[in-house]
């Protein structure tokens, strides 16, 4: 670098000549600020590489994190919807037509909601499955879909269970929604029937 003030130093001697007009004194000014000049502008150059650097990196971590917790979060969105696909298959192996109303509460546990069918009347039970904390659904005493709730994924799994006036199981609807995003419906009815989409 001392080289670099050299050859600065020889081309300025060059270029004011050897008149009169220079001064010793002002060229010994000069050469002192060049001096000083070059110093502080090396000295401060590590400056504008460090901040850059710094900036460079803080971008890129803030790229990876903002990836990463988009990645997690399709990931646990997909394990939601997986955890609920694999429940309903579940539902449709597990609940028997000859079970009665404690052998559902066995295996279905007892926090349900009693209803009513709003087309015949009969007494329902609502199960609300794979919930989000704070999750209430209000359908003033009948038995509805919250189809809301379902597309936004605060409740995974509804099923209704709806009984005959004797207390036996008549029929049990299970809505949901799949991964791609679609609402799905399962029904079966105590005399075979499904009815699916």
């Amino acid at each position: 670098m001392k080289n670099n003030y050299k050859k600065l130093q020889k081309s300025f001697d060059n270029y004011i000549g050897t008149t009169d007009l220079k001064k010793n004194e002002d060229l010994n000014k000069f050469y002192e600020w060049l001096n000083n000049h070059e110093f502080k502008n090396r000295s401060g150059s590590w400056m504008p590489k460090f901040l850059t650097t710094l900036l460079l990196l803080s971008l890129f971590m803030t790229i990876f994190i903002v990836f990463n917790s988009h990645i997690n979060q399709k990931s646990n969105l997909d394990s939601f919807y997986s955890d609920v696909e694999t429940e309903v298959m579940n539902l449709k192996d597990s609940i028997d037509f000859k079970m009665s109303k404690k052998d559902l509460k066995q295996l279905l546990g007892e926090e349900y909601t009693n209803l009513k069918d709003p087309e015949t009347g009969l007494p329902a039970w609502r199960y609300d499955l794979f919930t989000k904390e704070g999750y209430d659904f209000d359908s003033d005493g009948f038995a509805i879909v919250d189809d809301t709730g379902l597309k936004s994924g605060d409740i995974g799994i509804q099923l209704f269970l709806t009984f005959s006036k004797e207390g036996s199981l008549e029929r049990y609807d299970i809505h949901y929604t799949k991964k791609n995003g679609n609402k799905s419906y399962y029904g079966k009815y105590k005399n075979g029937e499904v009815i699916e989409n």
